[in-house]
């Protein structure tokens, strides 16, 4: 319609001259990262919200889930997931 293809034309627009990021934004960014601490990034506290939400499904859903992901992946991604798999294996021991 007449109406889309004048919005795409304003987007295509809009997208060739991107706006510099808000300082006042930015600066919010910085303290609130300043903040945080170290610990808060590290591989276990990045994972315990996952483990959360993992324990309130299903073991269906969980495997389902992973099924889906093995057709998604590929023959490369899943050797490279085995790997990597068993290297956290190997450092949990």
């Amino acid at each position: 319609s007449k109406t889309v293809k004048k919005k795409a034309a304003q987007d295509k627009k809009a997208a060739e001259h991107p706006h510099k990021p808000s300082a006042t934004r930015s600066e919010a960014t910085t303290k609130a990262l300043k903040k945080e601490g170290h610990s808060a990034a590290s591989t276990k506290a990045l994972s315990a919200p996952a483990k959360k939400a993992s324990a309130k499904r299903t073991a269906a859903s969980r495997s389902a889930a992973a099924k889906k992901a093995v057709k998604t992946k590929g023959a490369a991604g899943r050797s490279a997931a085995a790997k990597k798999a068993a290297r956290t294996r190997k450092q949990a021991d």
